[in-house]
């Protein structure tokens, strides 16, 4: 009888074990299952202007034909240019309400002329006009190998200013003379890439 008593004592005891166990089994599973946790964030605003020109959304180009003004409008009438002076001309790269830090490349094309009155593109007789310096308002500007220019923008600074300065070199000759009785245009093609500096 001392045994069946044991036996019996025995499962008892396995029972309540097992109870024990299922309990604080799911009372750990319990807790687990609440230690969850929801996160969110929200994307950054890319919004970038170029002069007046919006042109937020990723990696964008905006090409434009540069405006120059004359620097001695003592000498030379505003809006021209003429031998041994120069011209400049100046856009903004404006991150106002960007939420990330900016690079931006800027790529200047050949000089090219057109006449104001047909609009043609003339390649004969054409003064010696050259790009002689590219500078920016604040912050550094690189120039690179292949004659690029490329720049940063921080998180939260201000609007950098791309100055860009032409001279027309003189060659004392007679072409110099005959440009000045041609009604000419000059061209500089611009290209700006503007993307987000990882």
């Amino acid at each position: 009888m001392k045994k069946n008593k044991m036996k019996i004592i025995g499962i008892i005891l396995i029972f309540i074990l097992e109870l024990s166990l299922y309990l604080v089994a799911g009372t750990y599973s319990r807790y687990v299952s609440t230690a969850e946790s929801d996160t969110s964030t929200r994307i950054a605003k890319w919004t970038v202007k170029l002069g007046n020109v919006d042109i937020a959304g990723g990696e964008k180009d905006f090409s434009s034909e540069l405006i120059l003004e004359t620097t001695n409008t003592a000498k030379v009438k505003t809006g021209t240019i003429a031998p041994n002076t120069s011209v400049k001309g100046d856009f903004t790269i404006d991150p106002n309400g960007t939420e990330v830090a900016i690079k931006y490349k800027i790529s200047l094309g050949k000089i090219y002329y057109k006449n104001s009155i047909t609009g043609e593109i003339v390649t004969d007789n054409i003064p010696n006009i050259e790009v002689s310096n590219v500078t920016v308002n604040t912050g550094t500007l690189e120039q690179n190998i292949d004659k690029t220019y490329q720049g940063k923008i921080g998180l939260g600074e201000s609007p950098v200013t791309i100055t860009i300065t032409v001279e027309w070199t003189s060659t004392d000759n007679d072409l110099d003379t005959l440009n000045g009785y041609s009604p000419l245009n000059v061209i500089i093609p611009v290209t700006v890439i503007v993307e987000q500096d990882i």
